[in-house]
């Protein structure tokens, strides 16, 4: 069980990210798809190319509900969050692009299984683009 501000999470584990409360930060230069292996990372996209997207996971929604990411952006293009196809939604599609001295990240949550929920963010960013 994760406890995620005070609520009762689901059991996911990431290569370590796991139950030792540690978190790791991967850092991308091109379009990503998420794992469940990454659930509780922080995911880096490093690339002066607009357009470069982290993909969320599509299978197993239901048992990954409480299930986070964090998405940061640090080089000079646009970074995408694309939502897996048919009804599952990510508050349409997030992008993030950073600033001169601010790094935008975004925090994801599955909250349903049909449903992404931003349950944080900083920086630049727009949904729905």
């Amino acid at each position: 069980m994760i406890i995620i501000n005070g609520v009762e999470s689901c059991e996911c584990s990431a290569s370590g990210a796991g139950g030792s409360g540690q978190r790791t930060t991967k850092v991308k230069t091109a379009t990503y798809q998420v794992t469940w292996n990454d659930v509780g990372m922080t995911l880096v996209m490093n690339d002066g190319t607009d357009n470069n997207k982290f993909i969320l996971p599509t299978t197993d929604l239901a048992a990954h509900v409480g299930c986070w990411f964090t998405f940061a952006n640090i080089g000079t293009g646009t970074l995408e969050i694309e939502g897996p196809g048919g009804t599952v939604k990510v508050a349409d599609n997030v992008q993030i692009t950073s600033g001169d001295d601010v790094f935008p990240t975004v925090t994801l949550q599955l909250i349903s299984a049909t449903q992404w929920s931003i349950v944080g963010a900083h920086g630049t960013w727009t949904s729905g683009a």
